[in-house]
């Protein structure tokens, strides 16, 4: 099987994942109620999988996949840092 064609199905695989993840996200926060009223639980759930979404589109979309383990180290820590500083920003104003 060419590269071309296993790159291409991996990533196809990757955006049917990003796809799911993104309507269960929906799905979490719709699920908050419609009472427009913040919910700690949900908040951290929908944060939580926009980092894991994040993650994998740098992982595959951008080729960190395969890049040198500095840039891999690089761009895990920047994935975590960003969600705990949403996460203390959230819980800063709460």
């Amino acid at each position: 099987m060419p590269v071309s064609t296993y790159t291409r199905r991996r990533l196809t695989i990757v955006w049917a994942v990003l796809l799911v993840i993104t309507a269960a996200s929906w799905l979490t926060a719709r699920g908050g109620g419609s009472e427009h009223v913040v919910n700690p639980v949900v908040t951290v759930v929908v944060v939580a999988i926009a980092a894991v979404k994040a993650h994998l589109v740098i992982w595959h979309f951008m080729d960190v996949r395969t890049a040198p383990r500095w840039l891999k180290a690089c761009t895990g820590t920047w994935t975590v840092a960003i969600f705990a500083l949403l996460l203390g920003f959230y819980w800063a104003a709460a």
